[in-house]
């Protein structure tokens, strides 16, 4: 099932957080939920989790206050996949690799939300329609 909606339990949580980054948070999760509608959205590690069909695929980490961090992985068990093929050097030189099924995607304050998110669609798109 789709879940279009913004889970207001997260909104109360990023409220709390109180990351400096918050607006631009809200607007990376409006743009994920309104381009990758199949995404269902949730809470896990005290931060915006995405996942299709109960797999965890996209989780922000909110700890570093002077930028977002978003994760890309194939669960919380490390896959022996290598997902570095699919990409291009250019789609690789935007991602910080931390394992052949883990990738991190910086968002800092030098861009706004929507050029950050255009620059990177395509590889998120990729990563999530990957069939292990």
């Amino acid at each position: 099932m789709k879940n279009t909606q913004i889970d207001h339990s997260l909104d109360q949580l990023i409220l709390e957080l109180n990351h400096p980054l918050t607006v631009q948070l809200q607007e990376l999760r409006n743009l994920l939920k309104n381009h990758l509608p199949q995404l269902e959205e949730n809470i896990k590690w005290n931060a915006p989790n995405y996942s299709i069909a109960g797999r965890d695929l996209l989780t922000f980490n909110l700890r570093t206050q002077s930028k977002l961090l978003l994760i890309m992985h194939r669960g919380a068990k490390k896959s022996s996949i290598n997902l570095k093929n699919t990409f291009t050097e250019a789609e690789q030189n935007l991602m910080e690799w931390k394992g052949n099924d883990r990738v991190v995607l910086t968002f800092s304050t030098t861009e706004t939300a929507p050029d950050w998110y255009n620059r990177h669609q395509q590889i998120i798109e990729k990563w999530i329609t990957h069939k292990d």
